[in-house]
């Protein structure tokens, strides 16, 4: 990652930056060694923090902070959800990863949250309980 992205994630929790409207100018609230300083910021000194923040904000994309186990989980689901699309809107095996893409996250949002609900509904159906794998009996209904 973007070390500059990094340092400004680490002095965020140390450093407020804010718009003081008694006076119209932008000043830092820092906390060195347990004392809180007020420091004036000039427009050169904005200027760089708001490109700092827009290079770090582009660095940042699609940037995943989860755990790596979770990745794999999240990428697993991913794949499920693509090979249910694919089957559901009987797509060739031959479909580009794009073409795949475009079907099963479409811009119409009505669209894309059906198909999200069917494919929950299908994920629910294909699920064996927990209780059902441990043993234990949670009703006198079988599935």
């Amino acid at each position: 990652m973007h070390n500059s992205f990094q340092t400004y994630l680490r002095n965020l929790c140390s450093a407020v930056v804010y718009h003081d409207t008694n006076d119209h100018s932008w000043r830092v609230l820092e906390v060195h060694h347990g004392k809180i300083e007020h420091i004036l910021m000039n427009d050169e000194l904005i200027f760089e923090l708001l490109d700092e923040l827009q290079t770090d904000s582009s660095a940042a994309i699609g940037f995943r902070h989860l755990a790596q186990q979770t990745q794999g989980r999240q990428d697993r689901h991913l794949e499920i959800y693509k090979l249910f699309i694919r089957s559901v809107k009987q797509m060739p095996l031959t479909a580009s990863h794009d073409n795949i893409l475009v079907v099963a996250f479409p811009a119409d949002f009505s669209i894309l949250y059906k198909f999200i609900r069917f494919f929950m509904m299908y994920v629910f159906r294909q699920a064996t309980p927990r209780a059902r794998i441990s043993g234990l009996k949670t009703s006198n209904i079988e599935h």
